[in-house]
């Protein structure tokens, strides 16, 4: 049988905690007192811009592989594309083999070259130009 101190403890203590655990979860500034999402006033759409990933380590032509050391390690799966200066040369497919920094990819289509810079897509917001105003 309970205690009935410890069910008065319960039954007095469990809203706060509840109530404390339900404030937690719903939106409002971050610690850095900024708004915790972007409004819709100041995001006109979100576009695909290149990232740099890093630059190819290795070229394996027979396999349809190459080796890439990483700045920043993409998703496995993810789509990527090689840059020889400004030109695309190569599209490649990040494959799950990896030791950090370095990962595979398959070549999808294209000749890269050690050396070359492998970029991924990501989307990211853009600013309104006039402030957000209407």
């Amino acid at each position: 049988m309970a205690c009935p101190a410890n069910r008065r403890v319960a039954i007095y203590v469990l809203p706060f905690v509840l109530l404390a655990a339900g404030c937690r979860l719903l939106p409002g500034p971050s610690r850095t007192g900024r708004s915790s999402s972007l409004s819709s006033t100041n995001v006109v759409s979100m576009v695909s811009v290149p990232v740099m990933c890093g630059q190819v380590a290795h070229v394996n032509s027979k396999g349809r592989y190459v080796i890439i050391k990483c700045e920043g390690l993409p998703s496995v799966g993810e789509e990527a594309k090689v840059y020889r200066g400004e030109k695309v040369v190569a599209g490649l497919r990040i494959s799950n083999t990896r030791r950090p920094p370095f990962i595979a990819a398959d070549i999808l289509e294209g000749l890269p070259e050690p050396g070359d810079t492998v970029k991924v897509m990501r989307r990211r917001p853009v600013p309104r130009d006039d402030g957000g105003a209407k």
